[in-house]
This record gives C-alpha cells, sequence and structure tokens, in this order.
C-alpha cells in the first residue's frame, strides 16, 4: 500500500497518520530548503559571470583599474534590485559612475 493511500485510510487522530504528515513535510522542507539554495548558488555565479564580462568590456573600451572597479560597483547596484534601499542604490551608482569618468578625464587630460 502507498504512503498516501495508507495515510488516507487510518482516523485521523491516528499518531501513525501524525507521523506520517510529519515526516512528508519535513522532507518537503528540506527538499525546498535545498532547491532555493541551488538557485541562489547558480543566480550568485551567473551574476559574478556577468560582472567578469562586464569588466573585460570595460577594459577592452580603454577603462582602468581604480575605474573598473568604481563601475562594477555601480554595475553590481544596478543589477541587484533591493526594495529597502533602492532609492539610494541608484543615487550611488549614479556617484560611483561620476566618479569613474572624472579619473578618466582626468587621466586623459
Amino acid at each position: 500500500m502507498g504512503i498516501l493511500k495508507n495515510k488516507s485510510s487510518r482516523p485521523y487522530t491516528d499518531p501513525t497518520r501524525r507521523q506520517i504528515s510529519q515526516q512528508l513535510s519535513n522532507e518537503g522542507k528540506n527538499k525546498h530548503k535545498a532547491m532555493v539554495e541551488e538557485n541562489e548558488r547558480l543566480w550568485r555565479e551567473e551574476m559574478e559571470h556577468k560582472n567578469a564580462e562586464y569588466k573585460k568590456q570595460l577594459e577592452a573600451e580603454g577603462w582602468e583599474g581604480k575605474e573598473i572597479e568604481l563601475l562594477s560597483e555601480a554595475w553590481s547596484l544596478r543589477m541587484i534590485k533591493d526594495k529597502e534601499n533602492y532609492q539610494q542604490d541608484k543615487k550611488d551608482a549614479k556617484r560611483l559612475t561620476k566618479e569613474a569618468e572624472a579619473l578618466r578625464a582626468k587621466r586623459t587630460k
């Protein structure tokens, strides 16, 4: 007899039925937790890869060390959105971009 059929054939207050429900609930929570962690890991890896590509692109365009770091930080603030401090992140990204542009202008004079 299958687990669910066994469970449904028992009275509602049966301890075995409660144990089966608890076991299935725990298994589901563990699977969900593992899936969430895996998705977060994949997303993090994807963002790191995109950031590395962006840095290569900036290097090819003629940006240098500190400028690339500032622009990379600005890119991260734009890509990773957080409801609580979204407006502040936009302002910070704009400020970092201006700093990088000022460094480049100063370097190329």
